[in-house]
């Protein structure tokens, strides 16, 4: 008998170790653990638009333009164009990578690596780009919260350092030009999808598991003094129109087709006439008329910009014109896609079906495949 309690108690200690570890963590670390247990436990209501509402947005196929090079960039979890030339995009890495920018050529070509001094890579997850007072800057949002228990978040700003050569030299550096300390107002949120709205000089945060999609918003200019609270985002509006997982999404992939409809990246026109939200399906676009909020437009339903099925999309930006939107995704290899706008389109998006015979070989592991969730 004392063997058989003792091993009952083995068993019960080794069930209650990972909430252990987890509760401990959180404490060690200052997380919100009240907010953590309310995400994990929190059905999300059984919610969904029928996907064939929407019409196919103004933007032609997507064009494989090339694999991103460099092999460091394991987890692109953002993308920017610079607002310094048109033939630069900007692209960050995932967690634990360090404080680290990475300079691609608009067809993937290793261009070099920025660090940035002062700055934490906890979990960076989307990158921005803008131009302020005359001056071009990149904005890393230090946003994931995959246990939505992170009482403040961090936005860096840093001032767009200028390539002058083919390449950056090794140790090059950005300037850490601001730090914007933000706490959502509704306690703590995971988000992957940042944007700034350059006209109302504001940082919009889009959530990502939530049901519907909750958009924030908090005020991007720099303090005039040391911060001593983050700031406030506020609760903006709900997204409604994102169509939810299918059940021949969660047939296709048993494991992950739940996530399908995770929001991933988002990025706004440099006019702030539109903005699309990048999901592990699709992208969406949403256009915005004179005089009309956000939170008017977003309501509405979105169109659709059909995306080649990558495993683990994650990174999504317009070109600096604005005239096209690339898109790659965490996985190795990463494939980046030019989406280019289109006034003349067909409404029928049934061609994207054909993506993985169209495109599969361009890879050299043929990595076509279903959206993968983290």
């Amino acid at each position: 008998m004392k063997l058989i309690r003792w091993l009952g108690i083995g068993l019960l200690s080794l069930l209650l170790l990972p909430i252990a570890l987890f509760v401990g963590t959180g404490l060690v670390r200052g997380h919100d653990i009240g907010s953590a247990w309310r995400a994990l436990i929190t059905r999300e209501p059984d919610f969904t638009i029928d996907a064939g509402q929407l019409e196919r947005a103004a933007f032609a196929d997507a064009v494989y333009v090339g694999n991103v090079e460099r092999v460091e960039i394991e987890e692109a979890s953002g993308l920017a164009p610079s607002r310094r030339r048109s033939d630069l995009l900007w692209a960050l890495n995932d967690s634990g990578a360090g404080a680290r920018l990475y300079a691609l050529g608009v067809d993937g070509r290793d261009l070099g690596t920025v660090d940035v001094p002062g700055a934490t890579n906890f979990d960076w997850e989307d990158l921005a780009s803008f131009t302020l007072d005359g001056m071009p800057y990149l904005l890393i949002a230090d946003v994931g919260d995959n246990f939505s228990w992170r009482r403040r978040v961090q936005l860096y700003v840093v001032e767009e350092p200028e390539l002058r050569a083919e390449r950056f030299e090794e140790g090059a550096t950005a300037r850490l030009a601001w730090v914007i300390p933000l706490r959502y107002e509704d306690g703590p949120r995971d988000s992957e999808a940042v944007a700034v709205d350059v006209p109302r000089r504001r940082v919009l945060s889009l959530s990502k598991r939530s049901v519907p999609l909750e958009l924030y918003e908090v005020d991007l200019m720099p303090p005039k003094a040391p911060e001593a609270a983050p700031r406030v985002a506020a609760r903006v509006t709900e997204v409604p129109n994102i169509p939810q997982p299918t059940e021949a999404d969660r047939e296709e992939d048993p494991e992950f087709g739940e996530s399908r409809s995770l929001a991933t990246a988002m990025d706004v026109a440099p006019d702030a006439s539109e903005l699309v939200i990048v999901t592990y399906k699709n992208a969406y676009h949403f256009p915005r008329a004179d005089g009309e909020s956000w939170s008017q437009a977003l309501v509405k339903l979105p169109r659709v910009i059909p995306v080649p099925p990558m495993e683990q999309i994650e990174a999504g930006t317009y070109s600096r014109d604005a005239r096209s939107f690339f898109i790659t995704t965490e996985q190795r290899p990463s494939p980046l896609f030019r989406i280019d706008r289109n006034e003349v389109h067909s409404p029928d998006p049934a061609a994207s079906r054909s993506w993985g015979a169209r495109v599969g070989s361009v890879w050299e592991d043929g990595a076509v495949g279903v959206s993968h969730a983290r």
